[in-house]
């Protein structure tokens, strides 16, 4: 409200003049400020609500003073962003003079958007042969809606091109669909089926012996060790260095590696011990009388014997050994019969 001053100078006819007037006037603001860009918005479901005065944009101005005023937005309810629905909102301002002026809108939030895939990684590795893990936790697998939160439960996951028993690279397909029906894009990922595992090597003896100059074979040295090997993979390969380490010429220790190797380069070694020893010459009895001593079973059969029954691989010390005492001892007997027989 704002007073005037007014003051009025008389002219009267004839040139006649009369006293000035002074009068005030008082304006008053009886207009309502009108309310602009009135009207309802749709937005889409978030999770970060913008201010209602963004959203709408409505304005107002003071009639009388072209001052633009505040407008004030009253939800009839709180209003959740990630909630879809109808919000009506009373719109209200008020100018300097107090004139108000009110209006109503409705704000609709609608959930077109679909669920989001996030994964800790987007290709891994996995050993071949091994079970079908569950790839959603395999590759860290997460699908987050605005509205339904978390919808990973929902996730259907398509598998079907990996072969877990064959080397290679394949491909795990995700999908997902919210409540509202929103269907996300296809998540792919990579799996590499590989094979890191190196194969089982087993022997049943860690060192061996041999009679010098034997000249035993790689696959009769492999038997005699009772080595074999397993892998996870299809066939394993097994060589050592057995004929380029042992001198059969020579007595001595000899350090050879057995080494099995699979299909994919994985590699296990295993070190024997061979020992090459030098053989006992066995002791051949022949008596004078080579007739006598065929009749009396003596020494040439024996020895005959001994030789058929010497181990062809590991130690021969205590055999010989023993054999060599047989033969003295029969040699013994024989010459103390023989000797009794010519007293008689």
């Amino acid at each position: 409200m704002a007073i005037n001053q007014v003051c009025i100078n008389p002219l009267l006819a004839y040139g006649n003049k009369a006293n000035p007037v002074t009068i005030y006037v008082q304006i008053e603001n009886k207009i309502a400020p009108t309310l602009e860009k009135i009207k309802d918005q749709t937005i889409e479901a978030t999770d970060k609500l913008s201010e209602l005065s963004a959203i709408f944009g409505i304005e107002a101005n003071d009639y009388m003073t072209g001052e633009s005023l505040t407008i004030t937005y009253t939800p009839d309810q709180s209003i959740q962003g990630n909630v879809p629905g109808t919000y009506p909102i009373k719109v209200s301002t008020k100018d300097t003079a107090g004139n108000t002026t009110e209006s109503n809108v409705v704000l609709t939030i609608i959930d077109t958007t679909a669920p989001t895939f996030t994964a800790k990684q987007s290709s891994e590795k996995i050993e071949i042969n091994t079970v079908a893990p569950n790839w959603l936790t395999f590759f860290g697998i997460q699908a987050i809606d605005i509205v339904d939160g978390d919808d990973t439960k929902q996730v259907k996951v398509d598998a079907s091109e990996v072969k877990l028993a064959q080397l290679g690279e394949y491909h795990v397909y995700f999908t997902v669909t919210d409540q509202t029906g929103n269907v996300a894009n296809q998540f792919i990922t990579t799996v590499q089926v590989v094979d890191t595992t190196p194969p089982t090597l087993l022997v049943t003896k860690d060192k061996i012996s041999y009679p010098k100059g034997k000249n035993v074979s790689e696959n009769q040295f492999l038997q005699d060790v009772g080595a074999s090997a397993t892998d996870n993979n299809g066939i394993v390969s097994i060589t050592t260095n057995f004929a380029k380490v042992v001198n059969w010429n020579q007595a001595g220790v000899y350090q050879v590696t057995i080494t099995a190797t699979d299909s994919s380069g994985n590699v296990t070694k295993n070190v024997i011990q061979v020992t090459v020893k030098d053989s006992d010459t066995a002791i051949i009895i022949k008596p004078k009388n080579e007739s006598n001593n065929q009749r009396k079973g003596g020494s040439k059969n024996v020895s005959s014997k001994n030789k058929k029954n010497t181990p062809e691989t590991g130690d021969t010390w205590n055999t010989e050994l023993l054999l060599t005492g047989s033969l003295l001892l029969l040699a013994g007997i024989w010459l103390f019969r023989r000797k009794n027989t010519k007293t008689k």
